[in-house]
């Protein structure tokens, strides 16, 4: 019974614990980033915000699990099987976010063949401040930092934890 509802608990509270824990850890790491790449161009920021956001989320999301499982079940219930509980509703979370990158590029290259009748000038101007394409480029790199901490907890939860 205690499984059941350690279970449930983490099911349900891994999709806003991914999202809160995302959004916790651009907030907290946003500005001090923002600042050291102040002079870099948008897309670089947009790899580096989406890289340490995707990873804030899936820790948070992966400490909510072992956490609810250490205290409903006990000490040495986090398995692979609670890891799993804790990981899997983040699925969604990925694919949504590459399928709002891909929107987003569409976007951005529709707005370029609008400007291709435009001046020269103009066309660089708008391509070089085109926001679609920055935050496309954050939204795949979220997914794919949520992608590399999953990696990197499936490594430490089959290689390092056992070794401890």
């Amino acid at each position: 019974m205690r499984y059941a509802i350690a279970y449930i608990l983490v099911i349900v509270l891994t999709s806003p614990c991914f999202w809160f824990g995302g959004t916790l850890t651009g907030l907290l790491t946003g500005f001090p980033v923002g600042l050291v790449l102040l002079r870099a161009p948008e897309q670089l920021r947009g790899i580096v915000a989406g890289l340490i956001t995707g990873l804030g989320g899936v820790a948070a999301s992966v400490a909510l699990g072992y956490f609810g499982f250490r205290l409903i079940v006990g000490p040495s219930a986090f398995g692979l099987f609670p890891l799993l509980a804790a990981t899997a509703p983040l699925v969604f979370y990925i694919s949504m976010d590459f399928t709002r990158s891909r929107l987003l590029y569409d976007d951005a290259a529709k707005m370029c063949r609008l400007l291709q009748n435009q001046p020269s000038s103009v066309q660089e101007s708008v391509s070089r401040n085109i926001a679609p394409a920055a935050t496309a480029t954050s939204f795949r790199f979220h997914a794919l930092g949520a992608i590399l901490g999953i990696v990197l907890v499936f490594i430490w939860l089959l290689f390092l934890r056992r070794a401890a």
